[in-house]
């Protein structure tokens, strides 16, 4: 699960007399929970062997100017980034990450999403379930539905309610999609998405009427 796009450059410049390192992040010092978040760590007047540095509040790995920072839980992460010459710390200095967690992915069924409100017949009979993807997010991250409820209109009046255990639709699903009439409604609700950490979240609900 690593940033396709975006990799978070610290640009440390050393000051003169003593003066304290100065950290300046575009990304404005945010990381995202459950995600192999990569960043690359640049001290000018020293080389990537040179550098320390250390992680508390998320596991860290790297080496050299290229580090992941995997933050699990809490809300902050905190780096210690030194340069270390002939066994001596020349330049010190901490700095800090939000730590957020990924937003929800959109959930779709035969290509339409929470700001569709009309399907067609053939479309709604192709259809095979319900996918749920990450938008205008700078991750690669694979989401998938685990659950969800579909809800259409009674022939005999009120509602019928059919629930799937996973993100594909059942064979009384099918069914009851066959025979539905230009006008109705079929919603999808409580759809419940595996996001990275294996947390189970509750996506956005569906309402499309055939047409």
């Amino acid at each position: 699960m690593r940033a396709l796009f975006t990799v978070i450059f610290f640009f440390l410049i050393i000051g003169v007399c003593g003066q304290k390192p100065v950290v300046s992040n575009p990304m404005m010092n945010l990381i995202y929970r459950h995600v192999e978040n990569p960043i690359s760590i640049a001290m000018p007047g020293y080389d990537c062997e040179q550098l320390r540095v250390k992680c508390e509040g998320a596991l860290f790995d790297g080496k050299g100017c290229d580090y992941t920072i995997l933050a699990q839980e809490g809300n902050q992460a905190i780096l210690t980034i030194s340069a270390v010459v002939n066994g001596d710390t020349l330049a010190q200095d901490e700095y800090y990450f939000r730590v957020k967690s990924v937003p929800d992915p959109v959930p779709s069924f035969a290509g339409k999403k929470p700001n569709d409100h009309t399907i067609s017949k053939p479309d709604l009979m192709v259809a095979a379930g319900i996918r749920a993807e990450m938008q205008n997010f700078d991750y690669i991250i694979n989401t998938k539905v685990v659950a969800f409820d579909m809800v259409v209109m009674s022939p005999e009046g009120g509602y019928i309610v059919k629930s799937s255990t996973s993100n594909r639709l059942t064979a009384e699903m099918k069914a009851l999609l066959k025979k539905t009439k230009r006008g109705e409604v079929v919603r999808f609700i409580n759809i419940v998405a595996l996001m990275p950490g294996g947390e189970k979240r509750e996506v956005a609900n569906l309402g499309l009427k055939v047409v």
